[in-house]
């Protein structure tokens, strides 16, 4: 088997609405389309699907504490990272974790923060001269 690329991820959630709004007005997705357990999100080239879910296995550990690992990331500009960070928490979204890593794969600024579902996203600012895909 040779696949070609990714078509889509999906995020489980609770209150598609609510989650819907924050996909969209607080990190900038464009809905594609919808129904009531679905909404079709774009950002860039790539496609993430909001699936309405009775429950929702978020990666937090039981205290609720931040548990790298299992998360979604999205890119950012350098320059858009500190006002990514600004619109997070003046939106009452608690930032988890922030790192810079230096080595591995994905090098740059990074941040962790939730969904209302408690699905786990980081924001990351990757280095110029990080051109691994």
């Amino acid at each position: 088997m040779k696949l070609k690329s990714l078509v889509h991820f999906s995020i489980p959630v609770t209150d598609l609405g609510k989650s819907d709004h924050f996909y969209r007005h607080l990190l900038g997705m464009e809905k594609l389309d919808g129904h009531e357990r679905m909404s079709f999100l774009r950002l860039g080239n790539d496609h993430i699907v909001l699936v309405k879910s009775d429950t929702v296995r978020a990666s937090k550990s039981a205290e609720g504490q931040f548990r790298p690992g299992v998360h979604h990331a999205f890119l950012v500009d350098a320059d858009e990272y500190d006002r990514a960070k600004d619109q997070l928490t003046s939106n009452g979204v608690r930032i988890l974790g922030e790192e810079l890593r230096d080595q591995g794969v994905f090098t740059g600024r990074s941040l962790y923060f939730s969904d209302p579902d408690g699905n786990e996203l980081e924001i990351i600012a990757r280095k110029v001269e990080d051109t691994r895909s």
